[in-house]
């Protein structure tokens, strides 16, 4: 199915937050661990002259239908099954107030899922917005445990994909040591809380700061300064300027400051959710490509780019450090002017 929504699936909702996931959603009042299937190892054997040879390979089935579940593992293969995570959320997120939104399961039980609706930080956020905290992991180990932070409502396979595109705050590779990781999972969690907690207190103050599109641009440009990209221009053999990538992307930057999702180009929060959207998708508006996206997305999370939503984060949290960086990309452009008219 389109949904990957299979017979032996069940998505579980809480009542009255509508039957997505294409119908098949089934409102509880009480959603929990308990609506995830039970699993179960069972060893795989093969039959030699009337005995079971031990093949030292597993495979889990779910213990209501005892059909397979996933692909068959080592024997030492320790998967984090839904019940052990659920321990985890609970204490991790014990001192703030969350509730669960949708349990589930995909491609015949081999994938599970909890959405979780982080309600004290949610009153921070922006109108309409929702903070959902997304675990999910593959029985077999072919995804681990991971732990995403999102504004988008998983209702589809679609938006589960997008939401396991926002912030990830754990990824735990499942194998016999697994459960060893755990405790330095759930505080990566509790600090998580904690830090978006924080975050959203700071995005109503940038909310609540204007900002002008020069001023946008001054920032951009300050920031891929420091980020080592260099505002002085150079030629071509025939003297034509070679195109600055700083300049363009700044430019690129400045246009979604204005224009990027949910922004009007007025306040510092335009300038930190236009630089997102760029860190996030990895293009600028009419360069778009499937590539770049995905490429943009593991940086996004794991490496330079998560870095550099972080960097602008601190940078105008405060107005001292507003004025710094604004400073310091006006030194840039100024290079990008004089090198245009120089060189």
């Amino acid at each position: 199915m389109a949904s990957c929504i299979f017979s032996r699936d069940a998505i579980f909702g809480v009542l009255g937050q509508g039957n997505d996931w294409h119908g098949m959603t089934k409102e509880v009042e009480d959603l929990g661990v308990k609506y995830f299937p039970k699993y179960v190892r069972c060893p795989i054997n093969v039959e030699f002259n009337g005995r079971n040879i031990p093949t030292g390979q597993s495979q889990f089935v779910t213990a209501d239908d005892g059909l397979p579940v996933g692909t068959a593992q080592n024997s030492t293969f320790q998967p984090i099954l839904p019940d052990r995570s659920w321990e985890l959320i609970e204490t991790a997120l014990s001192g703030t107030k969350w509730t669960p939104e949708r349990v589930g399961t995909l491609w015949n039980r081999s994938f599970w899922f909890a959405s979780i609706h982080l309600t004290e930080i949610a009153e921070l956020a922006r109108p309409g917005e929702k903070i959902e905290l997304l675990v999910s992991a593959a029985i077999d180990g072919s995804q681990s445990l991971m732990a995403h932070l999102s504004n988008t409502r998983v209702v589809c396979a679609n938006t589960l994909r997008i939401a396991q595109g926002g912030d990830c705050i754990f990824k735990v590779k499942q194998s016999k040591n697994s459960s060893d990781k755990l405790e330095a999972a759930k505080a990566d969690l509790e600090k998580a809380a904690g830090m978006v907690k924080v975050f959203n207190e700071t995005l109503v103050r940038l909310e609540e700061t204007p900002c002008t599109e020069d001023a946008a641009l001054q920032i951009y440009a300050g920031q891929l300064s420091r980020a080592g990209l260099s505002f002085a221009n150079t030629r071509n053999a025939d003297g034509t300027l070679r195109k600055n990538r700083a300049m363009a992307t700044a430019d690129g930057l400045r246009v979604l400051f204005r224009n990027g999702y949910g922004n009007k180009g007025e306040t510092l929060a335009d300038v930190l959710n236009g630089a997102t959207q760029f860190y996030t998708r990895g293009s600028l508006p009419g360069s778009d490509s499937e590539k770049n996206v995905w490429k943009a997305f593991e940086s996004s999370e794991f490496g330079n780019a998560g870095n550099r939503k972080l960097e602008l984060l601190e940078a105008i949290s405060t107005p001292s450090g507003v004025r710094k960086i604004r400073d310091e990309g006006k030194v840039a452009l100024k290079v990008f002017a004089d090198t245009a008219r120089s060189n």
